[in-house]
């Protein structure tokens, strides 16, 4: 997969930043699902807000010029869809490495699996051709580069 991609799908929570900046009330919204990971993010951002942050983020993006293929992982990410769209195999791929980087953000908050991961690691797994051990020593090469002192 093109390294260009993996950079570029950085942007997936762009959106987050302009709904700050639009709603008020994003902090508590952000910090609510923080505290009630049994529900995506993207459902609590459309009862509140009627669009959510992936929406948002694909909107920028596409204003900013990013390929078409870019846009189509921000707009998925968050509905962990890498298995239903029309995207390449190195799109797909590279779905699935933000999959298992947010999956490991989501342990290092909260010191548990991520419900989406628990639901989709044998895919991702698949599709990346990793083993549960290299997932884990992925999880802690990263823990240790992130937290060293």
């Amino acid at each position: 997969m093109p390294l260009e991609t993996l950079y570029t799908i950085g942007f997936h929570n762009a959106g987050k930043v302009a709904m700050a900046l639009r709603f008020p009330d994003y902090d508590q919204t952000l910090a609510w699902a923080d505290a009630h990971p049994e529900e995506r993010l993207v459902d609590i951002e459309e009862k509140r807000y009627h669009t959510d942050h992936a929406v948002v983020s694909f909107y920028l993006a596409r204003s900013w010029g990013l390929p078409e293929n870019v846009l189509k992982i921000i707009l998925c990410h968050a509905r962990e869809m890498f298995r239903e769209t029309n995207l390449s195999l190195p799109d797909r791929m590279a779905m699935a490495v933000l999959m298992m980087t947010r999956a490991f953000q989501f342990y290092w908050r909260h010191f548990e699996e991520a419900p989406f991961w628990l639901e989709h690691q044998a895919q991702v797994m698949e599709l990346l051709g990793l083993m549960p051990d290299e997932v884990l020593n992925l999880r802690e090469d990263a823990e240790a580069r992130l937290f060293e002192r």
